[in-house]
């Protein structure tokens, strides 16, 4: 539930964002974010660490990098390089080829990444994750070249479920 809520949040604020800037303005947007981030505070006031024992060992330049979570974290680096680009651009995307605004697509996405995350959890723990790793991927690289090659009404909104797929599928 931590992941779907960063996966979530990641994939609905840019819509939010986007809503509040076109009909109130950017200032209007960083208020919100910046009363979000007061809630955020305020909730976290109530957390109340685990104690543990920390052992204190001098850094070790070569332990700090475990050579096992190499090929899945530059995957993961790789692949929400990918993420970076359409939160970034997305908007400006649908405003110059005449689609939907931004928001229309963050919004979708974030309803497959959620539907992808509650579902696809449990079958990650019964098949292993592999499959939505590649499954996820190619999604991803099918939301992209759609972008690139048939940008149309229906394609733009495919392209958001394949990209909602993907992250939601991936980043667990």
């Amino acid at each position: 539930m931590f992941g779907l809520s960063t996966a979530l949040a990641t994939a609905a604020a840019p819509a939010l964002g986007l809503i509040l800037m076109e009909r109130l303005g950017d200032g209007a947007m960083f208020t919100a974010a910046a009363a979000v981030v007061v809630m955020a505070l305020i909730l976290s006031i109530g957390i109340r660490p685990q104690k543990s024992v920390a052992v204190k060992r001098p850094i070790d330049w070569k332990n700090l990098i475990d050579r096992n979570a190499l090929p899945a974290s530059s995957a993961l680096l790789l692949f929400l390089m990918s993420v970076g680009a359409i939160e970034a651009f997305i908007a400006k995307f649908a405003a110059a080829t005449g689609l939907p605004g931004g928001g229309v697509f963050f919004a979708v996405m974030a309803a497959v990444t959620l539907l992808s995350r509650l579902l696809t959890g449990r079958l990650a723990d019964q098949r292993g994750e592999g499959i939505f790793v590649y499954s996820g991927n190619i999604a991803m690289a099918g939301a992209l070249l759609l972008l690139a090659f048939l940008p149309g009404p229906v394609t733009y909104i495919l392209a958001a479920v394949c990209s909602g797929y993907g992250f939601g599928g991936i980043t667990p």
